[in-house]
């Protein structure tokens, strides 16, 4: 802002500037929202980047692109927790996190920020001792960590780096990460190459089954050709965990602890296409 009272200062950089400086037809309270003071001090970056003789229009597409990301992050934290990232999870045990009904670029941001944040937290004692275990799982992983050559997103390409460095370092310090997809194909080689011990279920694809005979040095062909008819409730588990790799079967849950997670029921008397049954109307 320039100033016609030489008393007055002939730039304001920054928001802090506004206290003190002379310019009494102006006021200012800094916004105590942690996000809409994040957006005002971004566009003040961009206001000095086009005083500096940066092109504008390059530069203004990160107000519109800020403004979304911080609409869909109030959709989902309460910014105004204070603390370290156990007071963001309120000190609990287990902690799930819902993104299905977000956007794709949250999908991506939120775990990557969340994983970088616990790994960069990790707790040590006095003697440089991990102090505590942190497990990250991510269910139907190859949303997130699956990985195109030809696909230049960089937003992606950060959730990539983030989780390889966790895979690649975490257990040094404490943090281990636990990856669920129906699509192992789709995920990125570097994290499947860094993953000890498998939880096989069936699969049919090509693909995904040459991507774990690549995957799982120590899965003999009598078990691998297994996969394919492996039932509800089966798999097989291989790893450096076991001595060999192992059947197993677990018993279905009691529906009252279930997850909704069962297949729509299509056929029979309480099958989906039941009221389409010609012969009962007949």
């Amino acid at each position: 802002m320039g100033g016609t009272n030489n008393a007055r200062p002939s730039y304001i950089s920054d928001t802090e500037s506004f206290s003190s400086a002379n310019c009494p037809e102006l006021s200012f309270v800094e916004p105590d929202d942690e996000l809409d003071s994040f957006l005002l001090n971004l566009i003040f970056e961009i206001s000095k980047s086009s005083e500096s003789g940066t092109n504008y229009d390059y530069v203004q597409p990160l107000i519109s692109r800020a403004i979304h990301l911080v609409s869909d992050l109030r959709k989902i934290f309460d910014i105004k927790i204070e603390g370290t990232i156990n007071d963001l999870f309120e000190n609990k045990n287990l902690v799930i996190i819902q993104l299905a009904k977000v956007n794709s670029g949250t999908r991506e941001i939120i775990p990557s920020l969340l994983t970088q944040l616990i790994f960069e937290h990790a707790s040590f004692d006095k003697d440089g001792k991990v102090e505590s275990i942190t497990s990250i799982v991510i269910d139907e992983a190859h949303n997130i960590l699956g990985y195109d050559p030809d696909k230049n997103d960089l937003i992606h390409d950060n959730t990539l780096r983030v989780f390889e460095k966790v895979i690649k370092e975490g257990r040094k310090y404490g943090v281990y990460l636990y990856v669920a997809s129906q699509r192992p194909s789709d995920i990125s080689d570097t994290i499947t190459s860094q993953i000890h011990n498998y939880f096989i279920h069936k699969l049919v694809n090509p693909r995904d089954l040459e991507k774990i005979r690549k995957s799982v040095s120590f899965l003999g062909e009598s078990n691998f050709s297994m996969i394919t008819a492996l039932g509800q409730g089966e798999c097989i588990i291989s790893g450096p965990s076991l001595m060999m790799p192992q059947f197993v079967s677990i018993d279905e849950l009691q529906s009252e602890n279930k997850p909704q997670s069962d297949d729509v029921k299509l056929f029979g008397s309480d099958g989906i296409f039941a009221k389409y049954d010609t012969k009962k109307e007949m």
